[in-house]
């Protein structure tokens, strides 16, 4: 249960929670500009 705990209820894991969010977000983005870069070069399908 303190492991538990620990990952959840604090500090640490509400900042790996944040963490997580934001990387997730960049990766997402970057995903994007690939897609848009291959429309504008005509190479997605």
């Amino acid at each position: 249960m303190k492991l538990l705990w620990d990952a959840t209820g604090t500090e640490f894991g509400s900042r790996h929670a944040l963490y997580d969010l934001i990387y997730a977000e960049a990766q997402e983005e970057e995903r994007l500009q690939v897609l848009k870069g291959a429309d504008r070069m005509g190479l997605s399908r």
